[in-house]
């Protein structure tokens, strides 16, 4: 027989996190709720802080749906929503509310808000689900994603850097057709129904003359333009406080290049903050951020003019 003896954490308890408008300690909150703290974000992946949660919560997915440099990863939260309507939650980043299809759009694709938020300058994120999210109405219907930016701390200013290198490469490559090889699939798939008279064999097969010319007619592009892929971030940020003031500058420099041709993105972001005590009563906050991003990707319309 086992035993076994559940005992409750204070500590855990009595965290604070942030719901809706305001805060509230774990002990008391009964919705649900998710919480990530700023260490836990930076461990993970610096492209983008989208990126860098995958994995890092229950209840919450994401997915890239392709691997380009650059490329947006998709936040769901209790399974994957409506197949016509947005997918995407409410972001409340820093008190500001804001829908990633609202004001962001990236290469005629919607990109999430998030993806372009430096991880280094987040100091923790609440997922709200289900209920909890209910308190900002109909347009939380997918969840609600609240984050806190850093502030400074009581005390000189402080100045911290943060960068990482990191390489891309293919671990194995899966073996390929020759031509020749090829052209005798080609002709074994397309006669393989003896009674379909669609089929010319003359135009629709490859005949023994072509057949032997593709012996030696093996090109393999991947081995031709495959190449390893660098990353690289940087991150500079100021902060400090004193009894009646705090602030928090930072600017960051993200840049990563493709396997193949020229697929590469680069990506400069700034955010700086003050929070000033005026009176007992009366505080004032002014934020300004933004990005800019170059994005290097294929052409992949077929067709039209």
């Amino acid at each position: 027989m086992v035993k076994v003896t559940l005992k409750s954490d204070a500590q855990n308890l009595d965290e604070v996190i942030v719901v809706a408008y305001g805060t509230a300690k774990k002990s008391s909150f009964t919705g649900s709720a998710a919480v990530i703290k700023a260490d836990k974000i930076v461990s993970g992946s610096k492209e983008s802080f989208d990126k860098a949660l995958s994995g890092k919560m229950a209840g919450v997915r994401t997915a890239s749906a392709t691997g380009d440099p650059g490329s947006m990863a998709e936040i769901n939260i209790r399974g994957v929503g409506s197949i016509s309507a947005s997918k995407s939650p409410l972001y409340v980043i820093d008190g500001v509310v804001t829908k990633a299809d609202d004001d962001m759009n990236y290469y005629g694709k919607t990109q999430s808000v998030l993806s372009t938020l430096n991880p280094e300058d987040i100091e923790s994120m609440t997922v709200l689900k289900d209920a909890a999210a209910a308190v900002y109405g109909a347009r939380a219907a997918n969840g609600v994603v609240l984050v806190t930016t850093k502030k400074g701390n009581l005390g000189a200013p402080k100045i911290s850097y943060s960068g990482t290198f990191g390489i891309t490469d293919e671990v194995s490559r899966a073996k390929m057709l020759n031509a020749y090889q090829y052209g005798k699939l080609w002709n074994a798939v397309r006669a393989a129904d003896p009674t379909d008279t669609s089929i010319n064999p003359l135009t629709d097969l490859f005949q023994a003359d072509e057949l032997s010319t593709m012996r030696g007619l093996n090109y393999d592009l991947l081995d031709k333009y495959w190449k390893a892929a660098f990353t690289q971030q940087h991150s500079v940020n100021l902060s400090g406080a004193t009894e009646r003031a705090s602030y928090f500058a930072g600017i960051s420099f993200f840049d990563q290049d493709g396997n193949l041709g020229k697929l590469d993105y680069n990506r400069w972001n700034y955010r700086a903050g003050v929070d000033v005590k005026i009176s007992k009563w009366l505080k004032a906050n002014l934020q300004v951020s933004g990005d800019y991003g170059k994005q290097n990707k294929p052409n992949v319309k077929v067709g039209g003019t």
